[in-house]
């Protein structure tokens, strides 16, 4: 009941990219609405996926976060893993569309996993360079083989949790689109922005997924619309996008996607 009553709002609230006065995010949500995902990327796409579902081993799970809605075994397969835990579908093509938004982007993803969100983050734009940083290795260790098999080179992964590597990151490095899924609670998730803030600028952009996973991440949500420091909020139901953009008035945007 708690994720139908969040879409009928949701869909009551959302707009049309004619009824958005911000520029930025008019030309975002265009972009959104009239970009494609390759025919070549697409063919790629299929062969790792049939991979992943077809691929029934078993691994132990170290998992740092609040772990997966649908199971809290310590072993899972990694077909599984595929089906129950990873970004697939038109949010998938939403990070494809964001990572292609502008070139030569600056992209960090907190969660890994088997590195769907990574292909299509570093796929949609071969000018940009991909940092992407998982807690488990076990999980880490297949996208990590499937990338090498690709040759799928702008991609660095980097085996972490998600504190220590924001602590440890160099701060003149100033990322331009940052993706975290993992750590679904909000406690975690408040401390990860804070720290995110060192390595970001002014049009940056922070993409949160699963912001109605449960009621925390929406009360979550929730936080980060209010919060002064990022003028521009978006709720695109499943994920929400963060931006500082100082010279703009701050503004709540529930789009159409």
């Amino acid at each position: 009941m708690f994720f139908l009553g969040e879409f009928i709002k949701y869909l009551w609230n959302r707009k049309n990219k004619f009824s958005i006065h911000s520029p930025f995010v008019y030309n975002l949500s265009v972009h959104l609405e009239q970009a494609k995902v390759s025919s070549k990327f697409k063919k790629l796409r299929k062969e790792i996926y049939h991979y992943y579902k077809t691929n029934h081993t078993k691994i132990e799970i170290n998992d740092l976060g609040a772990g997966s809605k649908k199971t809290q075994s310590n072993q899972r397969s990694i077909s599984s893993i595929f089906n129950f835990s990873s970004t697939k579908g038109k949010y998938a093509d939403l990070l494809y569309f964001l990572s292609n938004f502008k070139e030569n982007q600056q992209i960090l993803e907190l969660g890994t996993n088997l590195g769907i969100g990574t292909l299509h983050l570093s796929m949609a734009n071969p000018t940009s360079s991909v940092i992407s940083v998982e807690g488990c290795s076990n999980i880490l260790n297949y996208p990590k083989q499937v990338f090498k098999k690709y040759s799928i080179s702008n991609v660095e992964f980097i085996h972490s949790s998600f504190s220590d590597f924001l602590i440890k990151q160099d701060k003149n490095v100033k990322f331009d689109l940052i993706f975290i899924d993992g750590h679904h609670e909000s406690t975690a998730l408040l401390h990860y922005l804070k720290l995110i803030e060192a390595i970001i600028h002014q049009e940056s952009l922070i993409v949160l997924d699963d912001i109605r996973w449960n009621v925390d991440m929406l009360s979550f949500w929730e936080t980060c619309v209010a919060n002064e420091d990022f003028n521009v909020s978006i709720d695109l139901f499943r994920m929400g996008i963060l931006s500082k953009r100082n010279g703009q008035a701050k503004e709540h945007f529930v789009l159409k996607y």
